[in-house]
């Protein structure tokens, strides 16, 4: 990283006025694939290693960071964001069988197509930045497809060296590169019945950073494990299909997804208003790849900076809950202080089309709520779905979609979800984020 502290910042703040790419050395990209397709062989095991070195400059005490790259698996062929020779801060990706010495290795994983094809996304990329795209970024890319420096994220050791010099672009800390976002498909229509009730999410628009103009607006934060369908229900909720969705046993939200539209909403006279509609998509967490500290400590650091506030909470579940679940969904209540704002969390118990009746539906919606220690909340709204009539909501509830089922057969759990999710009393107040947050925005 180089000892001189001054000149190192000088770089760094260069390299975050331009804009957050790769910067690709096309004829050395070239050369570096056909190593990796030499010598890396699909279905080979490959190793996600580092190696600590002392933060060389006044005061840094004990400090290490680590610089992190990916082996094969003996370790004689490394892919690594490095210098070879090329000057202190003129580094490039490389595929090269200089092997490290001494090194630790913090995972195991196995050499896919997908990943192979990750590996040539990033070779000769060249536009390095600690805070933004450093070696940690491109060898957990490789990995898992996710762009996470977790010494960027929440107490890392990097993050505590740049970021109150970052300003808003600290907004792009673990956003992926330009190059590596997939293109979005054309948003489909799900409903049609769900279209023409006028209560959709509507000019919806994914956005990779939000700004203090939409902090008055109101804001939904998703939250759940892997695989219990939270991209899922935030597509029912614009029906559109916003967000990817799979059965997988890792996340498909790879980085903090913000979605942006307008919320049409009816008063107790019958007349309606529009309000601006921020939501956001988070990573899932108990996956085979990133721990669950891990998770929250990168979906903090993107929360506190895009955020002033939060509306509602919406934490999914589904299937058996298991105590790592338990464990990371508590995390996330602490940080959220729910014991002071229970009243704007709402708990899912989703994919309940699996239950047999409504019986163990009810009952699953309960063992959930022990679990986490959610209290059940039962209110009386004015509600969106009914022209102002009253209705009762409740805090934790359980749902169900299978797909390509007709609306019908969801209408009851989808005006269940709609109106928990997006019932707002100005009498509550909302969840703020840290003071940090407000003066980044």
């Amino acid at each position: 990283m180089g000892k001189n502290l001054a000149k190192m910042m000088d770089v760094e703040r260069t390299s975050w006025s331009k804009p957050h790419s790769l910067e690709r050395n096309e004829a050395y990209a070239a050369q570096q694939i056909e190593l990796l397709e030499k010598f890396f062989k699909i279905g080979d095991d490959l190793q996600l290693c580092f190696k600590l070195f002392p933060m060389e400059y006044p005061g840094a005490g004990d400090d290490q960071y680590k610089h992190v790259f990916v082996t094969n698996s003996d370790g004689t062929w490394v892919v690594e964001f490095g210098e070879f020779g090329r000057g202190e801060n003129d580094n490039i990706v490389s595929v090269h069988s200089n092997p490290r010495r001494e090194y630790s290795v913090e995972d195991t994983f196995t050499l896919t197509t997908v990943v192979m094809e990750r590996m040539k996304k990033v070779v000769g990329a060249t536009s390095y930045s600690v805070a933004l795209r450093n070696c940690e970024h491109v060898a957990r890319y490789i990995q898992s497809g996710s762009w996470f420096s977790f010494q960027m994220s929440e107490k890392g050791i990097l993050r505590k060296m740049f970021f109150k010099d970052m300003a808003a672009s600290s907004k792009m800390i673990n956003k992926l590169p330009d190059e590596l976002r997939e293109d979005k498909e054309e948003l489909k229509l799900l409903y049609d019945e769900i279209e023409s009730s006028g209560k959709v999410i509507f000019q919806v628009m994914p956005k990779a950073a939000l700004t203090l103009e939409d902090d008055p607006a109101y804001n939904i934060l998703f939250l759940g494990p892997t695989g219990s369908g939270k991209s899922s229900l935030i597509n029912l909720l614009c029906n559109r299909s916003v967000n990817r969705t799979a059965a997988s046993v890792h996340s498909v939200t790879r980085e903090l997804q913000y979605i942006q539209g307008k919320l049409r909403k009816v008063s107790e006279d019958g007349t309606s208003s529009i309000r601006r509609t921020n939501i956001i998509d988070t990573v899932g967490f108990c996956d085979s790849v990133f721990t669950s500290e891990q998770v929250l400590n990168v979906i903090k650091t993107s929360v506190k900076v895009n955020l002033c506030h939060i509306d509602k909470v919406i934490v999914v579940c589904s299937g058996r809950i298991e105590s790592n679940h338990v464990q990371a969904i508590k995390q996330f209540m602490k940080w959220l202080k729910y014991k002071k704002y229970r009243n704007q969390f709402v708990f899912v118990y989703n994919k309940a089309d699996y239950c047999d009746n409504e019986q163990e539906k009810e009952d699953n919606v309960i063992g959930m709520s022990e679990l986490l220690g959610a209290k059940q909340i039962t209110r009386t709204i004015t509600d969106d779905l009914k022209e102002g009539q009253q209705s009762q909501v409740q805090a934790c509830i359980s749902t169900g979609f299978p797909k390509r089922v007709p609306y019908p057969y969801i209408e009851e759990d989808y005006n269940k979800f709609w109106r928990a999710t997006t019932y707002d009393d100005s009498k509550y107040e909302r969840i703020p984020m840290s003071k940090e947050s407000c003066s980044i925005l």
